[in-house]
């Protein structure tokens, strides 16, 4: 272990969050493959309130080493602070896979089963027992007042409950609003064999792309779900089955940071853009070219380059929001993806810098407004 992250271990222990985090970040280059860097900047940055920063730093750390339960439960209680409770009992479940026994992720499944009123789950969410639910080395979450979590914690109990305790009890999930109406005739035929399309499929490709779209999006994986309707609208399907298609598109959510899932990489999309247009991608890279106007922020993005080792590929990225960009650090981009010309590019949902930067919120975005 370097020198550094032997006086971040210290640091930890000290509870000395805020220097700890001041000392690693601008180390991201040389511990980019260690699993304990990732591990002590994300959980530091829980411990101070940034949970953006702690999600970003802890979910690569999950990736470096998938197995390991302190990351998976940290991130099952980020997934609870930020009114994500699926995503926070799924976490809790993957952590009962590696290890069955574990105390704190039954704990955590307990807790929803008890507490079905959301002023009684306000009123036990107290310190005591926000701390109980991290791993052993965990301390106190100390950077919201105990009325805001309870706040929280109400409003995403009114909303996520039922959908919870279903989850838990390993019970068929309620089918999502615009399912009811995506079935097709079981004998028709939904390919059309005449015309030029981009994609030409068999009658059976349809189908099992027409329940692709349908499974994805009764899973909530609504960024596959975007990439099986993309297929079919471009392709030789029949206009009843595009017209589904279309239907289904409009109840696709944009994700943020916590929420994001199946991302696709840069040389995939690059492969075949059409694909993946309107999809959505969290990459990291560089800042190039940047240009700030009264009405949005533009700049090359350089993917992949973000340890200055392998650029994938560069890309147009407009913001219509307010950010602060050292471009001296690296970025990571929550984007969807747009065609200008057959060339990918993105428009920002969510930035999160990788690195020392001017005084600003750790995941920016647009203000919260619809749905």
């Amino acid at each position: 272990m370097g020198g550094e992250l032997r006086k971040a271990e210290r640091l930890f222990r000290a509870k000395r969050y805020g220097e700890l985090i001041r000392q690693l970040e601008p180390q991201i280059f040389k511990y980019r493959e260690s699993f304990r860097f990732y591990y002590l900047l994300g959980m530091s940055c829980l411990h101070t309130g940034d949970l953006a920063g702690a999600h970003s730093y802890l979910r690569r750390a999950n990736q470096l080493k998938a197995d390991d339960v302190s990351a998976m439960l940290a991130l099952a209680l980020i997934s609870l602070r930020r009114q994500e409770l699926p995503e926070a009992i799924e976490m809790w479940l993957a952590v009962q896979d590696v290890e069955p026994r574990n105390r704190i992720a039954q704990r955590g499944l307990n807790f929803v089963k008890r507490n079905p009123d959301p002023s009684r789950i306000a009123e036990s969410l107290d310190r005591r027992r926000m701390r109980s639910f991290l791993p052993a080395s965990g301390a106190l979450l100390r950077a919201f007042p105990r009325i805001l979590i309870a706040f929280a914690v109400a409003a995403l109990l009114v909303f996520a409950v039922p959908l919870a305790i279903t989850r838990i009890k390993q019970q068929q999930t309620p089918a999502r609003i615009g399912l009811a109406e995506m079935n097709l005739p079981a004998n028709s035929e939904v390919a059309d064999l005449s015309g030029h399309y981009r994609y030409i499929l068999t009658n059976g490709e349809i189908r099992k792309a027409f329940d692709r779209m349908k499974r994805d999006f009764s899973q909530y994986r609504d960024n596959l779900a975007r990439r099986e309707i993309n297929l079919l609208v471009q392709s030789n399907a029949t206009p009843i089955v595009k017209e589904k298609a279309r239907i289904l598109a409009g109840y696709l959510k944009a994700p943020n940071f916590a929420t994001m899932k199946d991302s696709f990489a840069y040389l995939e999309v690059a492969k075949d853009p059409y694909l993946y247009q309107d999809c959505y991608v969290d990459w990291t890279g560089r800042v190039s070219n940047l240009v700030v106007t009264r009405k949005a922020i533009t700049f090359d993005f350089l993917v992949g380059y973000h340890d200055e080792r392998v650029l994938e590929g560069i890309v147009p990225v407009t913001l219509e929001f307010a950010a602060n960009i050292d471009p001296i650090y690296p970025l990571e981009v929550l984007g969807r993806v747009e065609l200008k010309g057959g060339r990918i590019a993105l428009a920002g949902v969510s930035i999160h810098q990788l690195g020392p930067s001017l005084p600003k919120s750790p995941e920016i975005g647009p203000p919260p407004g619809g749905d």
